[in-house]
């Protein structure tokens, strides 16, 4: 038993770092389709470059399960706020690039995003953060209610 514990021990160099979720989700009576539209309309808008687009819903449908709900992820960057982010907070690498998913549920589209967080002890991380996420917000209210 004793071994089996040892295996579980985190090796000195490891650090566990637990950081909260915090998402934003809007439900919309528009389509998917509009909503998806509007969503990557909106991001182009804020100076983003749409980096990538997981259509985790649609490969669920081909892999034999032709009900499956849609689901997709958009996945978008600003280099220049990557840049000054990480500058000041390396970890924020696990955050990047930003992402923004759709979802039909109960007859709706759900839009969400996961925002940065605004808890770094550095005043102009956390403002580079928060600056962001007003950025994200707007983003997603856009997709939900244009």
């Amino acid at each position: 038993m004793l071994s089996l514990l040892a295996c579980l021990a985190l090796p000195p160099a490891l650090e566990v770092l637990e950081q909260r979720l915090t998402i934003t989700e809007l439900r919309t009576a528009k389509t998917y389709q509009e909503t998806l539209y509007d969503a990557e309309f909106a991001i182009t808008e804020h100076n983003l470059r749409i980096t990538g687009r997981l259509r985790i819903g649609e490969a669920i449908r081909e892999r034999g399960y032709p009900d499956f709900p849609r689901h997709d992820v958009l996945l978008f960057c600003n280099l220049e706020f990557a840049r000054r982010l990480l500058q000041r907070e390396p970890r924020g690498i696990h955050h990047c690039p930003a992402r923004l998913s759709l979802r039909e549920e109960d007859g709706a589209v759900v839009v969400s995003a996961p925002l940065f967080p605004e808890s770094a002890e550095d005043p102009e991380t956390r403002r580079i953060t928060a600056r962001f996420n007003d950025t994200l917000r707007a983003i997603l209210y856009y997709a939900a209610e244009h």
